[in-house]
């Protein structure tokens, strides 16, 4: 089963048994809503049958703890009372939890001045030991820029890059499971977000209705560092990308941070545009901020536009003059993140931890293929006196620029596309509904059945595999990964049927490769 996208976080804090236990609950959840015995999970897990059985022991001791007032009844359906609306995130965050590793970062990014032996004397345990399981993620810290202090361990460097190191591990960490903060935090965040984004003439920033957990988490790690004393230095360099606006300047205020000088408001007023700019946008159309940031950004003649654009345009010239792909009006958003990328690479000196870094290892994918050829083929072709630092960028840029571009451009990403056959009953709700979900998905390409032609995944509620083995032959079909899809499917089997896909096509990608 993949491990989804987040595996190599929490392969940081998780030991080998932890890491069993977790792989072992996503699936008795994905089958909670059927029976599930030892031998099957044990088949699906690819584990020992001794190493299945004392993850479930263990699965089951946890909901028992977790859900004392819950009794325990016999069979199988033990699992499905006890877990009941608990979420696979949930239950990985309680497994975070139990970790040390994980519990010292925490300590040390939250508190104001923290100090290793006050950590361990409280939890009971040796520098020693403690340095050993946190080397994992002290490693990845380190390659980031940021280090531990050699007497407080607390982290070391550059404030920006402690602060984006910050908001990633945060994120991942509390991804589906609420705010990793104080209720007070969360609130006078995002009235500082929402006094940014209101309407003015002029304004820097669009009104926004909802923000997302970024958003707000952006500005509680903001005002969390300054409140204990560390702050964006002029030596950062951050750049003044808009004059202060009214908004800004009742946020970034002496009234609001009265420690801080003019010149500090200023570094931290930087700081929080750059952000703004540095995040990409997952938009599909481009909106008011991605315009401003192509109006700021993209300035002829200048490292950033030089590279974008240049990057832009090779691509669409390796396009079929025919497809729509090949339209520059197909891609606006991507123009403005390739310039939100440019820019980040350029202002950081290419060294920032992001959620992409955690990305599941099993399949390099953006280092073979087609379009990844083209991206290492556009930086072989650069002039550095055309784009700067950029030029000498490529082994630190090219899974990001990958991600954002696959999407963009499936015909060129061709050959990492999963090829899926759908045979079910159309004009029905199930198929709207199936049919609307995989066209979602930018790395799968529905293909029309065809026993000429073999695809990789087939998903159908026909209840019987006769009438497929004799359309694609019974031999062809064992190459094939088969899916059988239900009548009236729950919002769980949209997830399960998401990372059977995603595993599937890392491995059809890794026989390509």
């Amino acid at each position: 089963m993949n491990k989804g996208v987040s595996s190599v976080f929490e392969d940081h804090f998780f030991d080998k048994r932890t890491s069993t236990t977790y792989q072992v609950f996503r699936l008795m959840k994905a089958h909670a809503e059927n029976n599930f015995t030892i031998n099957r999970l044990t088949q699906e897990s690819g584990l020992t049958y001794s190493q299945t059985y004392n993850a479930n022991q263990e699965i089951m001791a946890d909901l028992q703890q977790m859900y004392p007032s819950k009794k325990q009844p016999n069979g199988n359906a033990s699992f499905t009372i006890l877990v009941g609306q608990l979420t696979v995130d949930e239950y990985r965050f309680h497994l975070l939890n139990q970790s040390m590793a994980f519990r010292f970062f925490d300590y040390v990014f939250r508190t104001p001045a923290p100090n290793v032996h006050h950590f361990c004397a409280s939890a009971d345990i040796s520098i020693s030991t403690l340095r050993r399981r946190i080397a994992p993620f002290r490693r990845y810290m380190a390659s980031k820029g940021v280090h531990l202090d050699a007497s407080t361990w607390a982290p070391d460097g550059p404030e920006t890059q402690i602060r984006i190191l910050i908001l990633t591990f945060y994120l991942l960490a509390y991804r589906g499971v609420g705010w990793p903060f104080s209720e007070e935090a969360f609130d006078t965040a995002r009235r500082d977000f929402d006094l940014l984004n209101q309407p003015q003439q002029g304004a820097v920033y669009n009104a926004t209705a909802v923000p997302n957990k970024q958003d707000v988490m952006v500005l509680a790690i903001q005002a969390m560092r300054i409140a204990g004393g560390h702050l964006i230095r002029p030596a950062e360099q951050l750049p003044t990308l808009f004059s202060a606006s009214d908004n800004a300047a009742k946020v970034f205020a002496p009234s609001r941070f009265p420690a801080l000088s003019e010149p500090a408001l200023e570094c931290e007023r930087n700081y929080y545009d750059f952000c703004r700019m540095h995040y990409v946008s997952m938009r599909e159309t481009l909106n008011g901020q991605d315009q401003l940031i192509l109006d700021r950004l993209a300035t002829p003649d200048t490292p950033i536009h030089n590279f974008a654009q240049g990057l832009m345009d090779f691509l669409l010239a390796a396009c079929d003059p025919q497809s729509a792909e090949a339209k520059p009006e197909k891609h606006t958003v991507l123009l403005a993140n390739l310039h939100r990328i440019a820019f980040s690479y350029l202002t950081l000196h290419g060294t920032f931890a992001m959620r992409l870094d955690f990305l599941n290892p099993q399949v390099q994918e953006a280092a073979n293929g087609r379009l990844p050829t083209l991206i290492r083929q556009y930086f072989d072709q650069l002039e550095p006196a055309a784009v700067g630092e950029l030029a000498g960028d490529y082994d630190a840029m090219y899974q990001q620029l990958y991600a954002v571009i696959a999407p963009d451009f499936p015909e060129l990403n061709n050959d990492h596309q999963l090829k899926v056959a759908v045979i079910v009953d159309e004009g029905t709700f199930m198929s709207r509904d199936l049919f609307t979900f995989l066209k979602g998905l930018h790395f799968v390409k529905i293909v029309p059945p065809d026993a000429s032609k073999l695809p990789d995944v087939i998903i159908t509620t026909l209840n019987t595999s006769g009438v497929l083995s004799r359309y694609y032959t019974e031999a062809r079909l064992a190459k094939v990964r088969v899916i059988n899809w239900q009548l009236a499917p729950a919002q769980s089997d949209f997830f399960n049927l998401m990372d059977t896909l995603y595993a599937v096509r890392l491995q059809v990608v890794a026989k390509k490769d």
